[in-house]
C-alpha cells in the first residue's frame, strides 16, 4: 500500500500557506528514501497574469520553491519527531540550490509531477535530487540542500 497524504495534511507539516503552498498533494513516499508529489498549474494563480504578460508561463522560481517543499516534506517525514497528524515546530530551510535546470515551458492546465530522491541525509541536513515531470516530459531537475530548524531557533 502507498504511503500518501492529502492537501490539508501537507498543510499540518508545512509552514507555507495558499497561495505560496505549492504542493497539492503526495500519492508515494518512503521515508529516508523517496516522494512522489503533484502539483496542477491553473490560469487562476497571480503568475497568470504577470509572468510574461499575455503568454502565461509558470516561473522557474516556482519550480524550485515546488522541488524544496517536497524536498523539506520528505525529510520532516523522515524525521521520527514528526507527526503527520499534527504540525510540529520544524520546517526545512533550503541552503542550497545546484545544478538545476529547466528543461521545458510549463503553462496553465500543466500537472506536475514531482520526484524527489534522497541523496544524503546528515543530523538535520539533508541534499536531495528532484525531477518535476509534466505528462512524462522532464521540465525540471536539480539538486537541493537544506537544513531543519526549530522556530525558536529563528526568532531568537
Amino acid at each position: 500500500m502507498k504511503n500518501k497524504l492529502t492537501f490539508e495534511q501537507i498543510r499540518k507539516i508545512l509552514p507555507q500557506r495558499p497561495p505560496f503552498l505549492l504542493l497539492d498533494k503526495v500519492i508515494d513516499y518512503e521515508v529516508h528514501k523517496s516522494l512522489v508529489g503533484y502539483k496542477n498549474i491553473t490560469g487562476t494563480e497571480e503568475f497568470s497574469n504577470v509572468h510574461f504578460g499575455e503568454c502565461a508561463i509558470y516561473p522557474g522560481v516556482f519550480l524550485i520553491e515546488i522541488a524544496a517543499q517536497a524536498s523539506a516534506l520528505l525529510f520532516l517525514l523522515s524525521n521520527e519527531e514528526v507527526d503527520i497528524k499534527e504540525k510540529k515546530n520544524k520546517f526545512g530551510l533550503l541552503g542550497n540550490v545546484s545544478q538545476f535546470q529547466f528543461l521545458n515551458i510549463v503553462t496553465p492546465g500543466d500537472c506536475l509531477e514531482v520526484h524527489v530522491f534522497m541523496v544524503r541525509e546528515i543530523n538535520q541536513m539533508a541534499i536531495t535530487k528532484v525531477e518535476i515531470t509534466c505528462e512524462e516530459r522532464l521540465v525540471a531537475k536539480g539538486q537541493l540542500s537544506f537544513g531543519v530548524k526549530e522556530y525558536e531557533e529563528i526568532y531568537q
